[in-house]
């Protein structure tokens, strides 16, 4: 993954690019953040992540997830 290799605009891009295809992936959307967080950018990190709060079909456990990586986001 791009992310893994430090090249994280590149990766924002493609995240994008599957979010587009796949509008509720989870796992594309919280890599986003990842991918924005390396790059200095939390604010819009979290934005990103408050986003997938207002899914309908987010169960519990990611609800969780995602409000811990607000919090991490916000705290650091």
């Amino acid at each position: 993954m791009m992310i893994n290799l430090g090249k994280y605009g590149e990766a924002v891009e493609c995240l994008d690019d599957a979010i587009k295809i796949r509008p509720l992936d989870l796992s594309a959307h919280l890599q986003k953040a990842r991918a924005l967080e390396e790059m200095g950018n939390r604010v819009e990190a979290i934005e990103c992540c408050k986003k997938m709060l207002g899914w309908k079909k987010l169960g519990d456990h990611h609800t969780k997830r995602v409000r811990a990586t607000i919090d991490r986001l916000s705290a650091g």
